[in-house]
């Protein structure tokens, strides 16, 4: 009752450019505080089974908006510092819902989520809308509003201008996402939301 665990799975098979398929894997898995200010997570990514990389550590904010520090134990031990405004990813997925719900059209914050070395990115976000509830295939889903966004992420280096990764999507006024467009740079994949179901709340 105290946070938020979160996991992710990716499973993909690419073709190369000699036809053969390539297995791409990436496990996720984090847990974020509820008031946004502790973050721990595991990231492996493999490739034909073998692993390609991994990060693991925790993360600290020493207020809300104020500046942290994150401390890695792999792919080796070290210590980053987190820049004022750092957000963790639900507490910047609740930032986004409650611009779009403020009728803000854009927001830029730095983003912390752990899933490389690299310590924190720039997020810019684009708000398209505050849509009110429509129908959908769940009923949940259809009785909250929700609002189409665009995130684009970017190192954080002097001068950097083009994204590491963009992604369209909607959200959906309780975090639930759909009709995703990630874009990878090298690729692109459509996302569709196929199954969905409430959790019991038990806080």
């Amino acid at each position: 009752c105290d946070g938020w665990a979160v996991r992710a799975r990716l499973r993909m098979t690419l073709t190369n450019s000699d036809g053969q398929d390539v297995q791409m894997a990436s496990d996720y898995a984090t847990w974020e505080s509820k008031d946004g200010l502790k973050f721990r997570f595991h990231m492996t990514q493999m490739t034909d089974n073998a692993v390609t990389s991994q990060t693991d550590g925790d993360a600290l904010l020493t207020a809300t908006g104020g500046p942290g520090e994150v401390h890695y134990i792999h792919p080796r031990e070290q210590t980053k510092t987190l820049p004022a405004g750092t957000y963790f990813p639900t507490a910047h997925t609740v930032a986004i819902l409650e611009a779009a719900r403020a009728g803000k059209k854009f927001l830029a914050v730095p983003l912390f989520d752990g899933t490389d070395e690299n310590g924190v990115e720039d997020s810019s976000i684009a708000i398209l809308d505050w849509k009110p509830p429509f129908k959908t295939d769940y009923p949940v889903l259809t009785q909250i509003p929700s609002t189409r966004v665009r995130l684009a992420f970017f190192d954080r280096q002097p001068g950097t201008t083009t994204p590491t990764y963009q992604v369209g999507l909607r959200y959906w006024e309780n975090g639930v996402a759909d009709d995703m467009q990630m874009d990878f740079g090298d690729f692109v994949m459509d996302a569709k939301l196929s199954e969905f179901a409430s959790q019991p709340k038990r806080c």
